[in-house]
C-alpha cells in the first residue's frame, strides 16, 4: 500500500504543477478571443459550442483521460513489480509511466475517441427531439402537468440512451483489458485492444459484476463519508463556544479532514479500479491457451535425459551415448581425463 500511496503523491503533485497552469492559461487565452466577459452557464455554453471552444472542451477531456491513464498505469506497474524500497519502486513506475507515454496516449484517443463517437450521435439526436416536442414548453409547466409531448418524447429517447449504454458497455467491457496490457507488456493499442478481446471474449458477464460491484462501491464511499461527517463531526462545531480562538481552528481542522478524507477516497477508487484490470488481466491471461509443443524427433527420448547416467551425455571424440561409454566403446564427457579398462581383458 505504501508504494501505490507514494506514487499517487509524487503523480498528483507532478499533475498539479504542470497541468493546471496549462489549463488555465489555455482557458484565458480562448476567453480572450472571444472579446467578452462570461458570466452566465448560457454563455460559457455559447463559447464551448463554437470551433475554439468545441476543440478546446475535446483536448481538455483526451487530457484529463490522459491523466487518469497515466495514474493508473502507474498504479498498475508499482502492484506488479517485487515489493521493494517503496519510494525507489514509486519513482520506477513514474519513470517507465512516463516511456511509454506516446502507446497510452494512443490508447486515450482510439478508446475516448469510440466512446465520443457513439455518444456525439445520440447527444445531438435527444437534443433534437427535445426542441420538437418540448421546445415550445416552459419547464416547470413540463414538471408539474407533464403533458403527452413529454411522454412522446420519452418513448423516442430513452431507446436511444439505452441503445448506446449497451454499446458503450460493450466497447468498455471488452477492450478492459487494454490499459494493463500497454501498461505491464508494453504493447500498441491496436495489439492491446485486439489482445484484450480475445481475452475478455465469453467473460464479460463475470468481468461486468466484478466492475459494477467495484463502482458501486466506489460511488457509494463519497456518500458515507459525507454521512459520517454529518452525524459525527458536524454537530460539534455547535458545541463549541462562539469565540474565534476556539471557532476558527476547529473550522480549519474540520475543512482539512475533510478533505484529506475526499482525498484518500479518491486515491482508493483509482486505486482498486487500476488493481481490479490488473488482476482480470492476470487471471485471464493464465487461463489463455498456450501454444502446443513442437513434435519430438523420431528416435528421440520422451523422458528428459539424466544428466550423470541419460543419454544425453554423449562423448565430443564420437558422439556415441552415455550407455556406449559403459560398454567401454566410449568416454563420456566428465571422465574424459580417465581412462576406461578395457572390458575385454
Amino acid at each position: 500500500l505504501r508504494p501505490l500511496i507514494a506514487y499517487h503523491l509524487f503523480f498528483t503533485l507532478l499533475a498539479s504543477l504542470l497541468l493546471l497552469p496549462a489549463v488555465a492559461w489555455t482557458l484565458t487565452h480562448l476567453l480572450a478571443r472571444f472579446g467578452r466577459t462570461v458570466i452566465t452557464n448560457a454563455e460559457l455554453v455559447d463559447i464551448l459550442m463554437s470551433a475554439g471552444g468545441a476543440l478546446w472542451l475535446l483536448a481538455a477531456v483526451g487530457l484529463t483521460f490522459l491523466v487518469l491513464y497515466l495514474q493508473q498505469a502507474g498504479m498498475i506497474l508499482v502492484a506488479a513489480r517485487p515489493r521493494d524500497n517503496h519510494l525507489r519502486l514509486a519513482f520506477e513506475a513514474l519513470w517507465w509511466t512516463l516511456r511509454r507515454l506516446p502507446r497510452l496516449a494512443a490508447l486515450v484517443v482510439v478508446q475516448v475517441g469510440a466512446h465520443l463517437l457513439l455518444v456525439i450521435p445520440v447527444a445531438f439526436a435527444i437534443t433534437w427531439l427535445y426542441g420538437a416536442f418540448l421546445g415550445g414548453l416552459d419547464p416547470y409547466y413540463v414538471q408539474r402537468v407533464r403533458p403527452p409531448a413529454l411522454w412522446q418524447f420519452l418513448a423516442i429517447g430513452l431507446p436511444l440512451v439505452v441503445a448506446w449504454a449497451a454499446i458503450a458497455a460493450t466497447l468498455y467491457f471488452r477492450w478492459i483489458l487494454a490499459l494493463p496490457l500497454v501498461a505491464l507488456e508494453g504493447l500498441w493499442p491496436r495489439q492491446a485492444l485486439a489482445r484484450s478481446h480475445r481475452l475478455t471474449h465469453g467473460r464479460k458477464r463475470p468481468i461486468a459484476l466484478a466492475v459494477i460491484a467495484l463502482l458501486l462501491v466506489i460511488v457509494a464511499l463519497p456518500f458515507l463519508a459525507t454521512l459520517l461527517f454529518d452525524r459525527l463531526f458536524t454537530p460539534l462545531l455547535w458545541w463549541l463556544p462562539e469565540r474565534n480562538a476556539v471557532l476558527v481552528p476547529a473550522t480549519l481542522a474540520y475543512l482539512t479532514a475533510y478533505v484529506l478524507l475526499t482525498l484518500a477516497i479518491t486515491f482508493l477508487g483509482i486505486a482498486a479500479n487500476a488493481l481490479l484490470s490488473a488482476c482480470l488481466l492476470l487471471r485471464l491471461a493464465h487461463r489463455e491457451p498456450r501454444p502446443a509443443p513442437p513434435p519430438r524427433r523420431p528416435g528421440s527420448s520422451s523422458t528428459p535425459a539424466d544428466p550423470h547416467t541419460g543419454p544425453g551425455r554423449a562423448c565430443v571424440r564420437c558422439g556415441r551415448s552415455y550407455p556406449a561409454a559403459r560398454a567401454g566403446r566410449c568416454v563420456p564427457p566428465d571422465l574424459q581425463e580417465t581412462r576406461l579398462p578395457d572390458p575385454t581383458g
